[in-house]
């Protein structure tokens, strides 16, 4: 996509800063600029233009740089418009579901590490579904705005903190949808071919294994990758994933996926395998597959006896340092995921580290 772009102003330092950070977002977005650099004054006034530097994108988009606005606030807000403008090139979406809470502000703070990882955007999304409470006490519109107005000043706080005026941070934009926040969740994410990265939240005790988070059962619906972030995880650099594998549930296009993920990180693969019994021959066919199949990863197999598969995992994640643990949920029909224990699911309650979830 051509974006057509009119910069005015004058030939100073600071213009020449201007179009030299707008041509840096462009190029980091995969973004192609045509950029017409309009300096005379007459041509200016006859334009109506007030203040300089002022950007026009595509003829439709005014910004003008605003009084008591210093220059890297103006230039983050044209390179969040010409973004927008250009549905943010080759930048890959991230969407952060918050509810205003600890544990989302913790999955905001994991997301921005992975943008920088992943060159990608952040989304930070509030699904707002109207009780029958909520009606009885106020009006359903002053519930929308004040649950709207709540998202910006989240927003305003989050991007406060992690960009400021640093024009080379993470862009952050906003959602807010009406609806049930699971199918809102699973339906942008796939609109906008994002991941999402949410908080491990939820009942907690017995209901919670009962019944699952919200991100659990996102996990579970969603079509696209979904991070699961644990209370207190860190961000750190993803140098290791370890891929949690049963022998049956690793047909070539989830291969494909686990290893695209291993390299857009540049990271050894562990495929782990957790077994009660000594079961273990069936596998070293799954590692030559694989050594054959991507030659350039490094790839490790590693087997572990335990009784239980949570435990042996996590124990294993500690003893190696791993950094995302990858694991693939099936998709079952509703007689059988009755019957069947899902590991996966456990896993994104009790994991210790981040868990990605893949659709299997």
């Amino acid at each position: 996509m051509i974006i057509h772009l009119r910069l005015y102003g004058q030939p100073t330092s600071t213009f020449e800063y201007v179009k030299m950070k707008i041509k840096d977002q462009a190029q980091k977005a995969g973004i192609e600029l045509v950029i017409d650099e309009i300096k005379d004054i007459k041509e200016m006034i006859k334009e109506g233009i007030v203040s300089i530097p002022t950007i026009k994108v595509n003829d439709h988009i005014n910004i003008n740089y605003l009084k008591g606005e210093t220059i890297n606030e103006f230039i983050n807000r044209v390179n969040l418009s010409l973004l927008k403008e250009g549905n943010f090139g080759n930048m890959k979406k991230i969407i952060v579901p918050i509810d205003f809470s600890e544990t989302s502000w913790n999955a905001v703070a994991y997301a921005v590490g992975l943008a920088r990882s992943v060159n990608g955007i952040l989304n930070l999304m509030h699904c707002y579904l109207p009780s029958a409470v909520d009606v009885n006490t106020l009006t359903e519109n002053s519930i929308k705005e004040m649950k709207e107005s709540q998202l910006n000043e989240f927003y305003e706080k989050v991007s406060k903190k992690w960009v400021g005026e640093k024009t080379h941070e993470t862009k952050i934009i906003k959602s807010f949808k009406l609806g049930f926040p699971v199918e809102e969740i699973v339906r942008l994410a796939d609109e906008e071919d994002a991941y999402i990265v949410m908080g491990s939240t939820g009942d907690t005790g017995v209901f919670k294994h009962f019944f699952g988070s919200v991100s659990t059962t996102v996990a579970q619906r969603a079509n696209k990758p979904v991070f699961i972030v644990p209370p207190k995880a860190v961000y750190r650099p993803i140098k290791k994933v370890a891929y949690a594998c049963e022998y049956d549930e690793i047909p070539d296009k989830l291969m494909d996926t686990v290893n695209a993920m291993a390299e857009r990180f540049n990271a050894e693969i562990h495929l782990i395998h957790i077994e009660k019994e000594d079961e273990m021959d069936m596998y070293f066919d799954l590692l030559n597959t694989w050594k054959t199949k991507f030659p350039n990863t490094t790839v490790e197999n590693h087997f572990i006896q335990d009784t239980e598969v949570n435990h042996g995992i996590n124990e294993y994640i500690e003893h190696a340092n791993i950094d995302l643990l990858i694991m693939a949920h099936k998709k079952r029909g509703f007689l059988e995921s009755i019957f069947h224990k899902s590991e996966t699911k456990q896993m994104s309650i009790n994991s210790t580290i981040p868990l990605l979830v893949l659709q299997s």
